[in-house]
């Protein structure tokens, strides 16, 4: 009996270690995948990541694509604001609710509630901001500003920015910079940027192509948001909306980022016009007016998502949507479009359990399904 025992024990025991090393395993491949996740991608040189196409309308039934932009949208917008300026935040919140977008605001996070928080502003405007759906991310410590008491060097600028945003905006994360203009401007570095932030906007003066966006160092329009009248087309957004305005094919369907600093009282009938144009433009859903940070997620989610359709069915299809990009910060819905039967008039989806945005469009007599998808967080289920 003695010896039974021991037998079953040592089976047990033989079956228990075998288990464990099962669950190392698997533990240890999925630290490794997580390992694998980026935070950035790197700058394509110049080099397309794919070729810029029309919008796409799956053909059979159950085929389904990523779109290039939130809710199908041909092209991108950013509307950023250096420098703090809080003699303007009242006008840009009137600007924003009455045209439907936000701003994302770049701040000098040494300057905020500092002696001179009239122009500068204070953490609790700012946060002020945030509720009402605008954005507060970093512009550096000081500006690069040698003088300052609080300079010390690259490192310091990009760094201690991040954390004084996180720590008086409780909650809240500052995941991309503005590098700073300037006699200093020399000195930034995406070499150093790229430790902590998920992308950076630069100052070039053009849009940018979206298969050949350089996320660490993304060009903006300074002042201005240029529609058909731009001295050059890469500067045109018009270019990106309108397939055949520009030459170079690759500024169709492109992201416009702009950066303002102040809007003075002599401007801001220029700018406001300039804000109605763009507002149309996003109510036909042509233009997706979009966060900086939001946009960079999306991007660098799109151009490494694979889509694959698992099963597919007269009443339901099941999509898992995976990237390659760092989930804990990576959470932005990419749009998923999928052909739908006629027979489909209304549409539900779920992901992890949770509910999805979803909605029906029609081209042509076909019937396709709208639907928003965060990478791998799950499989999305498609159900009438």
């Amino acid at each position: 009996m003695l010896r039974i025992l021991t037998k079953r024990r040592r089976g047990a025991m033989k079956s228990y270690i075998f288990i464990s090393l099962i669950l190392i395993f698997c533990i240890s491949a999925v630290a490794q995948d997580v390992d694998k996740q980026k935070t950035n991608l790197p700058d394509p040189k110049g080099k397309a990541r794919f070729e810029i196409k029309d919008r796409d309308w799956p053909a059979k039934f159950a085929e389904a694509s990523v779109c290039l932009w939130k809710n199908d949208a041909i092209g991108a917008l950013s509307i950023t604001i250096d420098d703090n300026c809080a003699p303007d935040h009242e006008w840009w919140t009137e600007m924003g609710k009455k045209y439907d977008f936000n701003v994302t605001w770049f701040v000098i996070a040494s300057t905020v509630s500092g002696s001179n928080a009239g122009f500068c502003g204070t953490w609790e405007g700012f946060a002020k901001l945030l509720k009402l759906g605008h954005d507060i991310q970093s512009h550096s410590l000081t500006h690069l500003n040698q003088e300052s008491p609080e300079w010390k060097d690259i490192n310091m600028e990009y760094e201690e920015s991040q954390k004084r945003i996180e720590k008086n905006i409780p909650g809240h994360k500052a995941v991309v910079l503005a590098y700073p203009g300037g006699k200093n401007s020399n000195l930034n570095d995406s070499a150093v940027a790229v430790k902590y932030y998920i992308g950076a906007r630069g100052t070039t003066g053009s849009v940018n192509a979206t298969n050949k966006t350089s996320y660490l160092n993304t060009a903006s329009m300074s002042g201005v948001i240029c529609y058909g009248d731009a001295k050059w087309e890469s500067q045109d957004l018009k270019s990106a909306l309108e397939k055949g305005f520009a030459k170079n094919k690759d500024l169709y369907r492109a992201w416009y980022c702009c950066h303002f600093h102040q809007a003075k009282p002599e401007v801001r009938s220029l700018i406001e016009k300039q804000l109605a144009l763009v507002s149309e433009k996003a109510k036909a859903g042509e233009l997706w007016i979009g966060l900086f940070k939001d946009v960079v997620k999306y991007g660098q989610e799109r151009d490494t998502a694979v889509l694959n359709v698992k099963e597919s069915s007269p009443d339901k299809i099941v999509i898992s949507l995976t990237d390659e990009m760092k989930d804990q910060i990576f959470d932005y819905p990419l749009t998923v479009k999928v052909r739908l039967d006629p027979s489909w008039k209304s549409l539900k989806a779920e992901q992890g359990g949770k509910k999805a945005d979803c909605r029906i469009v029609e081209k042509d007599g076909a019937v396709y399904g709208i639907v928003e998808i965060v990478p791998d967080k799950g499989d999305a289920v498609i159900s009438k």
